[in-house]
């Protein structure tokens, strides 16, 4: 019983001890460590794994968030609260954090496929933000132009205004072409790479799908030279193909976003050039019709 105190006792207590340490390089020597009850042991960079059968230590592959060191330990033995993350479970914890994968190596396990994937949905959204700056600076000038119609400025709605200018000496028909034709040349420059962001979005799941089948032909292939007798071994292809499709959804649901945003704005723009060219082809509508009606009057009065 009293054996059984003490060392309940040693399990709550943290003390400074030296152990034989192995480095990166595989050389042995002396290190200074603290000993956290029986959590483990700890220097300044993390936690150590304790090799009991050869009484030395070396540093996990991977350390958790916010690992207790010996600058940690100090505080916590002067009693002072510090948060740290603890392993209750004697390293095997530590040793399965080893294993989870890191984003880089989720990315790494897509392949070609997957970088495919990546590279289209940089592409989709450098088009995406240079359209839409694009598509603000404008909307910012025909505000300023609608403000002032008498001075057409170099935007879309200024340049509809400045082909109402030149050719308002024509008939309402050939000037309501006119403006037509106008409007159309503008949404067709509002539009511009909206297509390719719309095919890209396409295109997106389609290669992830394409990953998806790569990887399960790569799994079937691992399965028929090796057997399906340990799992490690079927990994490699079932990674690439769920990581490919999650890419592919990944990359899609941005660029239909952006795709949907962009359309809306350039049809805000086409509905107020439209708006504006229907407007200025009533105005010529009225002053033909008030001058046809004028000689009609001179001619009543005169009867």
């Amino acid at each position: 019983m009293e054996s059984t105190g003490r060392t309940d006792h040693a399990s709550g207590q943290i003390a400074q001890t030296t152990v034989r340490y192995i480095d990166g390089d595989g050389q042995a020597t002396d290190k200074s460590v603290a000993r956290l009850g029986s959590f483990g042991l700890v220097d300044e960079q993390g936690y150590l794994q304790w090799n009991n059968d050869k009484l030395e230590a070396k540093h996990y592959v991977k350390q958790p968030v916010n690992p207790p060191t010996l600058s940690v330990a100090d505080k916590l033995s002067a009693g002072s609260v510090e948060m740290v993350t603890l392993d209750p479970s004697r390293g095997f914890l530590l040793e399965q954090l080893a294993l989870m994968p890191t984003l880089a190596d989720r990315f790494e396990a897509g392949g070609v496929v997957g970088k495919i994937i990546l590279g289209l949905l940089t592409v989709g959204l450098l088009i995406a933000l240079v359209r839409g700056i694009s598509l603000l600076v404008t909307k910012g000038k025909i505000r300023k132009q609608l403000k002032k119609p008498a001075t057409p400025t170099n935007n879309p709605l200024g340049r509809v205004l400045s082909v109402y200018e030149q050719d308002k000496h024509r008939s309402v028909e050939a000037l309501e072409l006119r403006l037509l034709e106008t409007v159309v040349d503008e949404q067709a420059s509002l539009e511009k790479g909206l297509s390719m962001l719309k095919l890209l979005a396409a295109l997106a799941p389609m290669l992830g799908l394409l990953g998806t089948v790569t990887g399960m032909i790569e799994t079937f292939q691992v399965i028929t030279q090796f057997g399906n007798g340990d799992p490690k071994v079927m990994a490699g292809g079932i990674s690439m193909a769920l990581v490919t499709t999650v890419l592919g959804l990944i990359a899609a649901m941005p660029l239909l976003l952006a795709h949907n945003v962009l359309s809306s704005q350039a049809e805000s723009i086409r509905n107020i050039l439209e708006k504006q060219g229907i407007g200025l082809v009533a105005e010529q509508a009225e002053s033909e019709q008030k001058s046809q009606s004028k000689p009609l009057k001179v001619a009543e009065s005169a009867a």
